[in-house]
């Protein structure tokens, strides 16, 4: 038998790791790990071209927190519970509070931190291929975004 993964054992690992979050005066929720294609929308929400230079993008800043809670809220199963056509919805009737408590763990369980988001933006002119097609930078690292509520 080979030790290495099969096609099919790696994508019968579709479990994306779900947290239970109790946020006061609102209740508990689960939220749930991202799939490479849930952090690319975020990263691709999250930065923006600045002339010859990318950089964060601000200008949205609320629509991408609405966009995580809308990534990240699952059942216990790790369903998610929003589409990203539910974006306008969550930032329309979900309170601000709530909002920010589910950004910010939801970050956390994605492994992404304070710099992230500017740390790619950065290393996004250097590290892409010439030939690349894509407008997301290589990195994984995510950050800046939830550096304005540390």
């Amino acid at each position: 038998m080979s030790k290495f993964l099969t096609r099919d054992e790696i994508l019968a690992k579709r479990c994306f790791g779900v947290k239970e979050l109790d946020i006061p005066d609102f209740g508990v929720v689960c939220i749930r790990k991202w799939s490479g294609k849930d952090r690319a929308k975020f990263l691709q929400a999250s930065i923006r071209p600045e002339g010859d230079s990318i950089g964060v993008n601000y200008d949205n800043i609320f629509d991408n927190m609405a966009l995580v809670v809308a990534i990240s809220l699952c059942d216990d199963q790790g369903q998610r519970l929003f589409a990203e056509s539910d974006v306008d919805l969550i930032g329309t009737d979900m309170d601000a509070n709530t909002i920010q408590c589910i950004y910010e763990e939801a970050l956390k369980l994605n492994t992404l931190n304070a710099t992230a988001v500017s740390d790619a933006a950065k290393n996004s002119k250097s590290t892409q291929r010439e030939d690349s097609t894509s407008n997301l930078p290589e990195t994984s690292d995510v950050q800046e975004m939830n550096s304005l509520t540390e």
